[in-house]
């Protein structure tokens, strides 16, 4: 095998170029090289796990209806003496579909907000089972950082 950087051929590539079938197949024959009989196990049973759950095969479907017969103690239990006036602006802001995300102040993300929408890019993740979502692709959810 040669000596070369088998990271995922997707990401080392020219922008507009595409990766082979051959660049794709000797990336995962070098990550199933370098993992124990045990990790590709667990792997496996994981993946599986992943497309049961999407499938609902063994989801009975029934939400249990909520139990109000316990009531719950305020947790605040002193007479709060707070200026409003921040945390009004702050919920006027969020209305107005503008976030703090991490860094980033003010984001437009829309009212109501679309959450699988990256910020710091503008690409929209696909609304699909998670769990079987390529996170690492940065042109199918933009930047996961």
């Amino acid at each position: 095998m040669p000596a070369r950087d088998f990271i995922d051929p997707e990401y080392r590539l020219a922008p507009g170029s595409a990766a082979t079938g051959e660049d794709w197949l000797l990336w995962h024959l070098n990550r199933l090289r370098c993992m124990t009989p045990a990790e590709i196990g667990h792997r496996v049973l994981r993946k599986l796990s992943m497309h049961v759950e999407r499938g609902r095969l063994f989801a009975s479907g029934r939400v249990p209806p909520p139990d109000f017969t316990t009531l719950s103690r305020p947790w605040v239990q002193a007479a709060a003496r707070v200026d409003a006036a921040s945390y009004l602006a702050a919920a006027d802001c969020i209305a107005a579909g503008k976030l703090n995300v991490f860094a980033l102040r003010e984001v437009d993300l829309g009212s109501p907000p679309r959450w699988n929408r990256d910020p710091k890019t503008g690409v929209e993740a696909p609304l699909t089972f998670g769990k079987l979502l390529d996170y690492r692709n940065p042109r199918l959810v933009g930047d996961i950082k």
